[in-house]
């Protein structure tokens, strides 16, 4: 009922688009973004991500907010920042579809304070922004509508008491981190450090990987000279995963058990190959849908502006050895 009443608005406000909207002038420099209502007269969302290379978790909820956004008659302007640490090149992006002046924004942000500034101008533009994967800090809650995450300190807890557990209190785990200037790594970091204190561990190792498996592995092989007697690891993101796994096999270390953050098709395969022990699965499908869903029905009335909770939790699920072929049906990749 609620995708329809959504859809009803939508058509309603193409009518609109197509009656009172003027042909848009040439030289814009914004070119490769569509006025305000399309040039066919649709609602235009905007989806500004990181990166779609090598990042399935990225390209699902991307591909789930397209497909609602289509069923829902509305279109979207995909821009890509190109990487984790291209923070101002999204920033900039952002800038360019408030210029084109699009109906709503779905924003993944990279740098959580580089991002307030553009922010606040789509704020003052009148444009609303659903966040998801990554929030801001809660002191900016009149800059977004909703932010569609994972409980990351919760997931994270989970899987970092399930590895406690295995391992007991004399487990020497070290935490593989996304790093860089993310709430949701920071998260991550919490829930994981959390978990492992449920039977009095202490990390005794700290690294980021930043989210690259190149750098996991250089990093994971640094940890393997500095702590021989390391039998765990708790990494941040199933994007690091192949280093970790890697890194360890080059040491000859089949004895460290190894727990990743996602839920992607390589962490579930990884289980069922005896690589990994678990993995905790998100729900990026889930995100691009309800985001997509929500700032549709604002930016066209059917959803009441400002009505919507401050957070909004798209599930999650620890997978072991017992449940991950099934997991792996519907693993995103």
């Amino acid at each position: 009922m609620r995708h329809r009443m959504i859809g009803m608005a939508v058509a309603l406000a193409t009518v609109a688009a197509l009656v009172f909207v003027s042909t848009p002038g040439t030289g814009a420099s914004t070119a490769s973004l569509v006025s305000r209502h399309g040039a066919a007269g649709k609602v235009v969302i905007g989806l500004s991500v990181k990166t779609l290379t090598d990042d399935p978790f990225q390209a699902a909820w991307v591909a789930a907010a397209k497909k609602e956004l289509a069923k829902l008659g509305a279109s979207a302007d995909l821009l890509v920042a190109g990487g984790e640490q291209n923070s101002e090149q999204q920033v900039s992006q952002i800038q360019d579809m408030i210029t084109a002046h699009v109906n709503g924004m779905i924003v993944d942000p990279i740098d959580t304070s580089a991002v307030i500034p553009v922010l606040r101008r789509a704020k003052a533009a009148h444009i609303p922004v659903i966040l998801v994967d990554v929030g801001i800090a809660s002191s900016y809650r009149n800059l977004y509508q909703t932010y569609i995450s994972t409980d990351q300190v919760g997931a994270c807890k989970e899987l970092g008491t399930y590895l406690a557990d295995l391992l007991g209190p004399t487990g020497k785990v070290a935490l593989m981190e996304g790093g860089g200037d993310n709430i949701v790594g920071i998260e991550r970091d919490q829930g994981f450090t959390e978990g492992l204190a449920t039977k009095g561990i202490k990390p005794v190792s700290e690294v980021a990987g930043d989210m690259d498996d190149s750098t996991a592995f250089s990093e994971m092989q640094n940890v393997l000279t500095a702590q021989p007697n390391l039998n765990g690891v708790l990494i941040a993101s199933d994007v690091m995963l192949d280093g970790v796994l890697q890194a360890l096999a080059d040491a000859h270390d089949t004895g460290v058990k190894v727990a990743s953050m996602d839920g992607s098709s390589v962490g579930i395969e990884a289980i069922i190959q005896g690589k990994a022990v678990a993995d905790q699965t998100q729900n990026p499908g889930e995100m691009g849908t309800l985001g997509a869903e929500d700032i549709v029905g604002i930016a066209t009335g059917a959803i009441k502006s400002g009505s919507l909770p401050a957070f909004i939790n798209s599930g999650t699920v620890t997978v072991t050895k017992a449940d991950a072929k099934a997991a792996l049906k519907t693993a995103f990749s």
